[in-house]
């Protein structure tokens, strides 16, 4: 198959018989077959195939795979069963991997005097279990489909998904006179379908429901309508001090694109009195130009916790009022932000940050930043300038006195130090002082390669 062109490889071996009935006996294998849009480890064809349109001889065919990669693949086996004649034909497909399978059967009639093929979709489901959560995808009713491949119209039924306890339902979807027309609705889709998406220790408790629509007339992009609403719901994450959870009220999504300008809109009011809202707006030859506005106000960041492994505490409230505008490669950037009551520690590491303060102003491409947190009973400070102005560049000063490192009972030390950061095109560069003043280490057990000092080892100094 490597001779066929680039993307294809393995080997392909089909034998076909016309037998004395006029039918086409074909029979065939594949191994390690690699094309464009499939992959599989082995394939076995086996069918009886009549070319004639007009008779009522059915013809069969059967493909049997193994470790096949194809439409959200991999699966560890295949099966494609396709049978009748031109009148009244069928197809399934099934698919089986260890954690989820997938199952979809048509069925309908062609004239070959009209060229028009009528049918209907009797079956799609599917499931997967993703870290013991189960996701499931169910067509309710069978779907009428028409097919005119003379001036190719394409006509689908209205028909309703379900997803978990949600639904996806669309009306009549179609495409004619080189224009393609859906209109859908989603109805109470529950976030916690998309839990195999978020980090394990965080949920999401809520519904979403809302309509769009999608149109194309070919040859030019989409014009696409969104407008979802969220039920009242909650965000928990799972931290090793304690969870985070924020309530909120109100969840709204809204968005827009057209040939040459996309918009969107996220807004969420919490019981917290926190809130978040975000606008989008891209315009010009290939969205070159950006608009955009982000407002948060009291949001807790321990609820992005689980995004950040590395850290064992995560604790502030955030402040933001960003504006940004301009060439979207470079945008200008307006606002402000502030952290309060911060707390941050990482994973296996004796320093615990508290108290953490920090204001920035957002200036141009420039953001200055200035904080101060606490150590133990030591005090720091946080002083720097990043440029987002192509190559990023920025610097980074921290500095404090008397500012505890706790890993007891094994480790407690005190610290002075004035650490230097400069971030450049190809390079980062920290240099500055470390001084301990005090500090108390305790060895708990000696390694077994060490040796004991004889009685007569005198310590001087």
């Amino acid at each position: 198959m490597s001779e066929v062109g680039d993307g294809y490889s393995g080997s392909l071996q089909l034998q076909l018989n016309l037998a004395s009935n006029q039918a086409l006996a074909a029979k065939g294998a594949a191994n390690k077959l690699v094309l464009p849009w499939l992959a599989a480890e082995q394939l076995a064809i086996n069918g009886s195939l009549v070319p004639d349109l007009q008779t009522t001889r059915a013809s069969s065919l059967s493909i049997q795979g193994s470790d096949v990669h194809l439409a959200g693949g991999p699966w560890q086996s295949l099966q494609l069963n396709a049978s009748g004649t031109a009148a009244t034909h069928q197809l399934r497909l099934q698919a089986e991997a260890p954690n989820k399978h997938a199952t979809i059967s048509l069925s309908g009639h062609y004239a070959p005097a009209s060229q028009r093929w009528h049918g209907t979709l009797d079956q799609l489901h599917g499931a997967a279990q993703i870290r013991a959560t189960n996701s499931a995808l169910q067509l309710e009713q069978a779907v009428p489909i028409a097919l005119q491949a003379q001036h190719p119209q394409l006509q689908l039924g209205a028909f309703c998904l379900r997803l978990a306890s949600g639904k996806l339902c669309t009306e009549d979807t179609r495409y004619v006179k080189e224009k393609f027309v859906l209109d859908f609705a989603l109805q109470q889709f529950d976030f916690a379908a998309l839990q195999p998406l978020l980090p394990e220790n965080m949920q999401w408790a809520g519904t979403l429901s809302g309509n769009g629509s999608v149109q194309q007339a070919r040859g030019k992009p989409a014009a696409v309508q969104l407008m979802l609403q969220g039920s009242p719901g909650n965000i928990i994450s799972h931290g090793v001090a304690s969870p985070v959870q924020l309530d909120y009220q109100t969840l709204q999504i809204e968005a827009s694109s057209s040939a040459q300008r996309f918009d969107a809109r996220l807004a969420l009011v919490a019981q917290q009195q926190s809130q978040a809202e975000a606008s989008l707006s891209l315009s010009g030859k290939n969205f070159g130009q950006l608009d955009s506005n982000i407002r948060i106000e009291n949001f807790p960041v321990g609820i992005l916790a689980p995004l950040a492994p590395a850290a064992e505490i995560v604790q502030a409230r955030l402040d933001l009022d960003l504006k940004a505008s301009g060439a979207t490669s470079a945008p200008v950037l307006f606002g402000s932000l502030s952290l309060a009551e911060g707390r941050f520690k990482l994973k296996r590491n004796a320093s615990y940050l508290t108290d953490m303060q920090l204001q920035g102003n957002f200036n141009n491409t420039q953001l200055d930043l200035a904080g101060s947190f606490r150590a133990g009973e030591g005090k720091g400070r946080i002083d720097g300038q990043l440029n987002f102005s192509q190559p990023v560049q920025g610097q980074l000063k921290l500095s404090g006195e008397r500012l505890q490192i706790d890993a007891r009972p094994l480790l407690n030390l005190w610290s002075d130090f004035d650490i230097d950061t400069r971030l450049s095109a190809n390079s980062l560069s920290i240099s500055g002082d470390v001084v301990i003043p005090e500090g108390k280490i305790e060895i708990k057990q000696l390694p077994r390669s060490a040796q004991k000092l004889s009685r007569d080892v005198t310590f001087v100094n």
